[in-house]
């Protein structure tokens, strides 16, 4: 899966929605970490790279989302059209939303004033492309008719393989999360809420809610982020949903790193996705941070046991010199299938930070 690089930084927990004031709502870890804004990193190794991404990277990847029509197609959807045709991936409109999230870590401890007007002007655009009830995805809404291949003919309905409905949705939070955590502003805040409230009423086991499995984890660790700012538990409950769907799937093999899809049609001879194990553990501690006593870190724990064992960690020295092995980027593609992924050896990296955080006394 195609993303952009960020800034690797991670951004402090805080909490209730106020433009003036925003309180820390503790995350249950026996410890918190020090926010990152308090800290400044000046040394040459790590303070050259961060000034490199300020000055160079992240104008870099702003300008790529407009020259390869990633503005575009926000404007399309807010007047859709039968004519358009959809190209590029589902998952393209995350493009933007990373984008704003490297921006806004590097804004919290570098303000730039220019930088933030830019970016409220790209969210006047993203705003207008949402839909009346909250729902916002590009891919179906600039032609609803003709839709991109992999969205299905309706909401939701390839949740499950290819839309990436909820992967957008989890990057759209972690964007609108760090970017009012910089500058205070609801814009793209409000924005995510009201998708993730779209979410959270269509998606579930109620009357007339669809049950889906999301295809990537990252929506339950948005939607636990969503929660620390809000301190709306309805977040919180939506990701205990996530977690029941996904290891209540009969699919799910005995060391609980999953096939490239939970539902490949050649199980059990399909590829395992060690990426999005990674991903899983690292969101079940998170959750575990706020609510203890579910099973969530001894799931997380049984998981990280896998991925450290053989059949997947790889000897110093191999493998790239990645960690990881085994990971699947996109099948349809044809690219990136049974490979180490960067993406995978971070998750791996922040489940261990966050093991360990919730081991200490």
């Amino acid at each position: 899966m195609i993303r952009l690089l960020t800034l690797a930084l991670v951004a402090a927990m805080t909490g209730s929605v106020s433009a003036q004031k925003q309180q820390t709502l503790h995350s249950g870890y026996p410890i918190d970490p020090v926010p990152f804004t308090s800290v400044k990193v000046t040394d040459s190794f790590w303070g050259q790279r961060l000034k490199a991404s300020r000055e160079v990277t992240i104008p870099l990847a702003f300008s790529k989302c407009e020259e390869t029509g990633r503005y575009e197609n926000f404007v399309k959807a807010t007047h859709p059209s039968d004519e358009y045709k959809v190209g590029g991936f589902s998952f393209d409109d995350t493009d933007v939303y990373k984008t704003i999230e490297g921006a806004s870590y590097s804004l919290q401890t570098y303000p730039d004033k220019k930088l933030e007007e830019y970016i409220d002007s790209v969210l006047v655009i993203v705003a207008a492309a949402q839909e009346p009830d909250g729902y916002l995805y590009t891919a179906r809404t600039m032609n609803p008719k003709h839709p991109h291949d992999w969205s299905g003919p309706e909401r939701w309905s390839e949740v499950e393989n290819l839309s990436h409905e909820f992967y957008n949705l989890g990057h759209m939070v972690e964007g609108a999360v760090a970017y009012y955590q910089a500058t205070g502003k609801r814009n793209f805040l409000d924005i995510a809420i009201r998708y993730a409230d779209c979410v959270c009423k269509n998606i579930g086991e109620g009357p007339g809610q669809k049950r889906v499995i999301p295809g990537h984890q990252i929506a339950e660790m948005a939607l636990v982020r969503l929660y620390t700012v809000t301190g709306d538990k309805k977040y919180l409950d939506q990701a205990q949903k996530v977690y029941n769907f996904i290891f209540n799937n009969k699919n799910l093999p005995e060391d609980l790193v999953p096939y490239w899809d939970y539902d490949a049609p050649n199980i059990p001879n399909e590829p395992r996705d060690a990426s999005a194990a990674a991903c899983t553990a690292s969101a079940l501690y998170e959750l575990d941070g706020y609510l203890p006593g579910n099973h969530y870190k001894e799931t997380a724990d049984k998981i990280m046991e896998s991925l450290g064992s053989p059949a997947y960690r790889a000897e110093v020295g191999t493998n790239g010199n990645f960690i990881l092995m085994h990971s699947v980027g996109s099948i349809p593609h044809g690219q990136e299938i049974d490979v180490p992924l960067n993406y995978a050896d971070y998750y791996f990296l922040e489940g261990l930070m966050r093991k360990r955080d919730l081991e200490k006394k």
